[in-house]
């Protein structure tokens, strides 16, 4: 039995974030259980030993973080920082836990908050950016993602209001700007990941639903774009916006998602990691693939549709990286963040 964490909106029937037991073999969950009551938590991330859950959060009069342990018989608050005017959209953890990193799309800013030795979560740094793109979505900075690169001292960032992939240090508790590197205008770059052992991102744009292979050089860091590669087959007819990307741990696949043409991408990765070759798009089974993540064995991914509530299966060849749709369906409201639980 494989378990997947949701996140959601929750101005529907969703109510929080839910826990997700799943056996690929059947067509329903074996068991679906709400973890956490919580406002909007629709993006969050986990601490190593998965114990400490930290959300997104919309609840009261200011939206922000909160911080929840486990304790045996379930997630409890531990605390909960109130610092924005409007939502966040992507939060993550440092390697060490000792930071929490979010972006602030609507506030077009990148926040670090510091976890205190006693568990309390205090504000430590808000970069607010600025700048535009030609695209009508880019009237203003919209920071959508910020993670630490691996377990160096770099923390990457994509603009998608900017056309702009961000790497900046912590130093003394304040974010450090190390380099920018600009993509082509229009772009709107959402999330990147990174490969697991060569020194190279995939950057995944909305707008222009490509993804772009960056090198990272640590010494300094610099980043260095060499190649676009079109996520779709031929241009969408009408509204599409590519949203997610994963890579599968052995660094030969990449799976992305696009909303709207509700599609999944499935790319081969070259032996150097330099260069990509499309394999594979193919119908999400249902509207809006907001998000979606890999089983922990990698046999097969989950993804999560915001408009319909639809959650589907696919398996996954671990040879070719091709998937296939499986008969599993199963409905939750507006899931937009997909966490797989090893």
């Amino acid at each position: 039995m494989d378990q997947f964490y949701l996140g959601a909106y929750t101005d529907g029937s969703n109510t929080g974030i839910h826990s997700l037991s799943v056996d690929p073999n059947l067509d329903q969950p074996l068991k679906v259980d709400r973890l956490i009551e919580e406002a909007d938590p629709c993006y969050f991330c986990l601490s190593a030993d998965q114990k400490s859950l930290f959300t997104l959060s919309n609840a009261g009069s200011e939206p922000g973080v909160s911080y929840y342990r486990w304790t045996g018989e379930g997630y409890q608050l531990a605390d909960r920082l109130a610092f924005l005017e409007e939502p966040a959209c992507y939060v993550s953890l440092s390697a060490d836990e000792r930071y929490v990193l979010c972006a602030s799309y609507r506030q077009a800013s990148l926040i670090l908050i510091k976890v205190q030795a006693n568990g309390k979560l205090e504000l430590a740094d808000i970069v607010q950016r600025t700048g535009s793109g030609p695209h009508p979505n880019q009237d203003q900075p919209h920071c959508h993602y910020f993670k630490q690169y691996r377990d160096s001292p770099y923390f990457l960032a994509c603009d998608l209001g900017t056309d702009e992939v961000l790497s900046y240090r912590i130093q003394e508790d304040k974010l450090q700007l190390v380099d920018i590197l600009t993509i082509p205008a229009g772009s709107g770059p959402r999330h990147l990941v990174a490969h697991p052992t060569l020194p190279y991102v995939y950057v995944l744009s909305e707008l222009s639903y490509t993804v772009d292979v960056v090198q990272i050089d640590e010494t300094p860091s610099q980043l260095t774009a060499l190649g676009r590669y079109q996520t779709l087959d031929q241009a969408p007819q009408a509204f599409n916006s590519s949203a997610a990307i994963r890579i599968s741990s052995d660094g030969r696949f990449l799976y992305c998602s696009n909303r709207g043409e509700n599609t999944l991408t499935v790319f081969a990765l070259s032996r150097d990691g330099r260069s990509l070759d499309r394999i594979q798009v193919i119908a999400s089974q249902g509207d809006f693939p907001r998000d979606f993540n890999l089983s922990p064995d990698e046999s097969y991914l989950l993804v999560a549709h915001q408009n319909d509530g639809h959650l589907r299966l696919f398996d996954r060849d671990p040879e070719t990286g091709l998937l296939t749709a499986k008969d599993f369906d199963y409905q939750l409201d507006q899931v937009v963040c997909v966490q797989s639980i090893s």
